[in-house]
């Protein structure tokens, strides 16, 4: 570029000889600071942070040879992979594994679920647990959902000594979650599963309405009542279908849940349904018509 010259901050590698360096990059919204790692947990500041309004429209590994006069060398790299999202980063992550000193690949593990342990509901929270009982030992846990790898667990092999790993499930709705599993050491991948979990309780339960008497205005106070299930988030009362009233929730499964409207210019044989919703769908009550 004319008049503008190019700025590259280099600097040894603070761990003598490594081969695996991580980089991130981060940015405050104004600048850009690069950091790194060596150890896939720790990063430390490297470099000078740059304006991000200047912007970059590559990132990768390069060489400099340094010096004009020094000789040049090839410089070559085994791959390389640029993960925008925290999805790709695991799935790249799921392919390397921790060295270690297996004979023989993985034992047979079997994978259970939590789900319905805690309350008797299946509302689509639970853990998904691995066990190997006794075996030669894995160094990698990949769960998959539906076929979609969903979490890679690493395990510290101590053949034949019992593994363990739990995967946490959140906020599934209603429907059927097939989970499979791979066991991974240098030797080989062991095959675990298939189970299925069904998800029928992740929508609230159906709530209750009733009333107070009518005073001679025509007015009355509407009681919407959970008495023990799933619990909601939102609720909103229709009368004759129209929204008269709406508000949230504390959700506190298997809590009960309770919500009064007060309710005036009542008009004889009016009907009125409550709705109770969560992340998982919408339940209604039964018509309640006031008469």
């Amino acid at each position: 570029m004319v008049g503008a010259s190019s700025r590259q901050d280099t600097v040894a590698p603070a761990v003598a000889g490594a081969t695996d360096v991580l980089l991130r990059l981060t940015s405050d919204g104004n600048t850009v600071q690069p950091s790194v790692s060596y150890d896939g947990g720790s990063f430390d500041d490297v470099g000078r942070p740059f304006e991000l309004r200047h912007g970059f429209d590559h990132i990768g590994p390069f060489a400099f040879r340094g010096d004009v006069g020094a000789p040049e060398i090839d410089a070559t790299f085994d791959w390389f992979r640029w993960s925008p999202t925290p999805e790709e980063y695991d799935e790249c992550l799921a392919g390397q594994l921790p060295p270690d000193d297996e004979t023989a690949p993985p034992a047979a593990g079997v994978l259970s679920s939590t789900s319905g342990w805690a309350y008797g509901l299946a509302d689509g929270n639970y853990e998904l647990r691995m066990n190997l009982w006794w075996g030669s030992n894995a160094t990698l846990f990949r769960l998959y959902e539906n076929d979609q790898l969903l979490a890679t667990v690493p395990l510290t092999a101590a053949t034949p000594s019992a593994q363990y790993a739990s995967v946490p499930i959140t906020d599934r709705p209603n429907g059927s979650y097939t989970y499979r599993g791979e066991l991974v050491n240098s030797q080989g991948t062991t095959e675990i599963g298939p189970i299925t979990v069904a998800v029928t309780d992740a929508a609230p339960a159906t709530p209750v309405l009733s009333h107070s008497r009518p005073d001679a205005d025509g007015a009355t106070t509407v009681t919407a009542n959970l008495w023990w299930g799933t619990n909601a988030s939102q609720w909103r009362l229709l009368r004759d279908g129209e929204e008269v009233a709406s508000g949230d929730l504390t959700a506190d499964t298997p809590a009960a849940q309770q919500v009064e409207v007060p309710v005036t210019g009542l008009d004889a044989g009016q009907t009125f349904v409550v709705e109770f919703s969560n992340h998982a769908g919408t339940t209604e009550s039964a018509p309640l018509t006031i008469h």
